[in-house]
């Protein structure tokens, strides 16, 4: 189980301490063409925007923010400013009904849940700049898998021919995707890799493909994380 409030702050936490490690003109490989601070800049602009989101409680309706300009040097404070407002709002608002991109489930504690992905897979990013081993805490990653397959479900290629069964190797569940009268094709590994394969951070040689490789490939590549 994976308390997404809790999460959310620890996985800030390590952000926030690789943030003052690094300089914010740093490349982050991962995300090509973005920087440290473009990376936190938009990790903190996408928590506002929740917060926002959360607070309005209208499933209805996008939140229409204001973009705002932070100077480098109140980046880091900012930020943290963000998370806090975050939590707070996802913390009050339990399960109520608000506005998503996904469709349904349009409530705040599907949001929680998607901000744990977004926010730990954006530690990878910068951790990996600062040449950190780091790796999703298990819980989170396990959790992550189905929350990726279930929230891009509306939008994901279904595998041509295929259906896809993500086997992590350091858990007992088993994420199905896809039509499961067709073949099988399983994908084996550390669920911290299962996931960063998912969000084009690890190459799919990363795992072990039992069945098609190339229509896995071809699943991924159609992938729009934009």
């Amino acid at each position: 189980m994976v308390d997404y409030l809790e999460a959310i702050v620890d996985n800030s936490a390590v952000i926030s301490a690789f943030a003052e490690q690094i300089d914010l003109g740093t490349q982050i490989p991962s995300c090509p063409g973005w920087t440290a601070g473009d990376l936190i800049f938009h990790l903190a602009s996408v928590h506002r925007f929740w917060a926002a989101a959360v607070r309005e409680r209208n499933p209805g309706a996008r939140p229409n923010l204001v973009g705002c300009d932070v100077d480098d040097a109140e980046l880091l404070a900012w930020a943290r400013e963000q998370v806090v407002s975050l939590v707070d709002a996802l913390a009050a608002a339990g399960g109520a009904p608000c506005w998503t991109w996904w469709g349904e489930p349009r409530a705040a504690d599907a949001v929680a849940r998607h901000q744990v992905q977004e926010s730990v897979v954006h530690c990878w990013d910068i951790g990996h700049a600062l040449g950190r081993d780091f790796e999703i805490p298990t819980n989170q990653a396990l959790d992550g898998i189905a929350e990726f397959v279930e929230l891009q479900s509306t939008s994901l290629e279904k595998p041509v021919g295929h259906h896809l069964s993500f086997r992590p190797t350091d858990g007992a569940d088993v994420v199905t995707y896809g039509d499961l009268s067709l073949p099988r094709i399983a994908l084996y590994g550390a669920a911290s890799d299962i996931v960063l394969v998912m969000y084009k951070r690890r190459p799919l040689e990363s795992l072990r493909v039992d069945g098609d490789v190339a229509v896995t490939q071809q699943w991924l590549d159609c992938i729009d994380l934009s």
